[in-house]
C-alpha cells in the first residue's frame, strides 16, 4: 500500500467523523489487509493495546477524572471562587485573581486542564461578563488558567508521560508545583496590570462583593473548606509516602464521594449503584 493511499484513507476517515481512536486503529491494521506479509494484524494490534493499558500507574487517570466529575456536580468551582473572592474581591483585579486561584485548586482536584476550564469557566465567565469585564480578556484568562491543570499536580499528562518514559510520577508531580504556582502568580500580575490600565466597574463589583461578604466567613468556609482540603489529602498522601499516585487517585474518589453523599448531598446512592442512568456522566 502506497503512502498516498494511506494518508488519503486516513483523512477520509476523519472527514466522515470516525473517532480519532478508530482512525488510528483502522490505519494500524490497514497495511496488513493490503499485504499479508505486513507483521501487524488485527490480533497483534488488539493484544498490544491491551498490554499497553495493563498498567497500574495508568489506572490513576480514570480515577482522577471520576473524582473531578463528582466535584463538578457539587458546584465546587463556585464554592472555591466565593472563598477567594471573599478575601480580595474588593481589590483591583480581585475577581480575575480569584478565577486564577480557583483554577489552581480545581486543577489540583481533577488533574485535567479541559475539566478545570469547563468547570470553572461555565460559572465564572458569565459572572465576570455581568460585572463588566471584557469578554476576550475573561475567556483568555479562564482558558490559560484552566490549562494549569496540565502542570499542577496531580496532572493526568504527567501520569501518562511517567508511564511511557518509566520515570517517577511523584517526582514529576513535585517538579510541577513551582512552575504551576509561578505561572499562576504571573497571570495574577498581568490581570492586575490589565485591570489597572483598563479600569473596572467598581459599582457592580462592590455590589457583588457585598453579597458574598453578607454570607459570613463561617458559611463560606463551611461550603468551600472540604474542597480546599481535597488537594491536601491527595498530594499529602503522595509526598508523605503513604500512597502511590494511583492509590492517591483512589483516595480522591473516596473523598469526593464522601463530600457528594454526606457533605454537599448532591449525589444519591441510587445514582452510584446504577451508573448507566447516573446523571454525573452526562
Amino acid at each position: 500500500m502506497s503512502l498516498a493511499v494511506f494518508f488519503i484513507t486516513f483523512f477520509a476517515l476523519l472527514i466522515i467523523a470516525l473517532p480519532i481512536a478508530g482512525c488510528f486503529a483502522t490505519m494500524t491494521i490497514l497495511p496488513n489487509l493490503f499485504n499479508s506479509a505486513f507483521p501487524v494484524d488485527a490480533e497483534m494490534a488488539v493484544r498490544t493495546m491491551a498490554n499497553g493499558l495493563n498498567s497500574f500507574p495508568l489506572l490513576a487517570i480514570p480515577l482522577f477524572v471520576f473524582a473531578g466529575i463528582i466535584m463538578a456536580r457539587g458546584g465546587i468551582s463556585e464554592k472555591l471562587f466565593n472563598f477567594f473572592a471573599y478575601f480580595f474581591g474588593n481589590k483591583t483585579a480581585g475577581y480575575p485573581c480569584a478565577v486564577i486561584a480557583t483554577c489552581l485548586f480545581y486543577g489540583a482536584i481533577s488533574g485535567s486542564a479541559p475539566a478545570t476550564t469547563a468547570a470553572v469557566g461555565s460559572m465564572t465567565i458569565p459572572l465576570l461578563l455581568k460585572l463588566g469585564y471584557d469578554k476576550k480578556f475573561i475567556v483568555a484568562l479562564v482558558a490559560i488558567s484552566g490549562g494549569l491543570g496540565v502542570i499542577i499536580p496531580p496532572s493526568i499528562p504527567f501520569v501518562v508521560y511517567a508511564s511511557t518514559a518509566s520515570v517517577s510520577t511523584t517526582n514529576l508531580f513535585t517538579a510541577g508545583i513551582l512552575p504551576g504556582l509561578l505561572i499562576g502568580f504571573l497571570l495574577m500580575g498581568y490581570a492586575y496590570y490589565y485591570c489597572k490600565k483598563n479600569g473596572e466597574d467598581k459599582e457592580k463589583l462592590t455590589a457583588n462583593f457585598t453579597e458574598i461578604r453578607s454570607q459570613g466567613f463561617l458559611k463560606i468556609l463551611k461550603d468551600s473548606g472540604p474542597a480546599l482540603f481535597s488537594p491536601i489529602f491527595v498530594l499529602g498522601s503522595i509526598y508523605g509516602g503513604l500512597a502511590s499516585p494511583t492509590e492517591a487517585a483512589a483516595i480522591s474518589v473516596a473523598y469526593s464521594l464522601i463530600l457528594g453523599l454526606f457533605v454537599y448531598r448532591n449525589i444519591k446512592f441510587s445514582e452510584i449503584s446504577d451508573p448507566i442512568n447516573c446523571r454525573m456522566f452526562y
